[in-house]
């Protein structure tokens, strides 16, 4: 599932919003940070300097998540670099293209509150950032120490 239905209409001067979107396997994901939507981001578009969220929500505390990060942008001239962490961990520095396959991909460990977090910010590049999708599954049992 990806956000391009928040492309439409274009949205503006969306950054002190959080948007509750969908995920597949009927997980939800709560965005903020984001300036903008557009369809050329297939989704959700952060511009300017600081760091843009997505934090996945309703998951097993504990659990482990395999996950992949997808930030398409149609405007080759506008690709570029970009940094993300996952529950707070070191920066990612991956590469947004006009490819639709993940940039970032792994598996995180669910926090208590049954949540992952993770955080966009722009690269060694003046352009602006994507996030066109999430997908994300569980792939095992949470283990919980007593």
């Amino acid at each position: 599932k990806n956000f391009d239905s928040f492309a439409h209409p274009q949205l503006d001067d969306i950054a002190s919003q959080t948007f509750d979107v969908p995920l597949a396997n009927g997980y939800r994901a709560d965005l903020s940070g984001w300036s903008h939507t557009r369809p050329r981001a297939r989704g959700f578009l952060k511009s300017g300097a600081g760091t843009a969220t997505a934090v996945v929500k309703g998951l097993t505390p504990a659990a482990k998540y395999i996950y992949q990060v997808y930030m398409v942008h149609e405007v080759s001239t506008w690709e570029g670099e970009a940094k993300i962490s996952v529950n707070h961990g070191h920066n990612a520095h991956v590469e947004q293209s006009d490819l639709n396959w993940p940039v970032l991909q792994g598996v995180a460990e669910a926090t208590s509150a049954g949540e992952i977090t993770f955080e966009f910010e722009r690269g060694t590049t003046d352009v602006h950032i994507d996030l066109s999708s999430i997908a994300i599954a569980k792939v095992g049992l949470a283990f919980v120490p007593k």
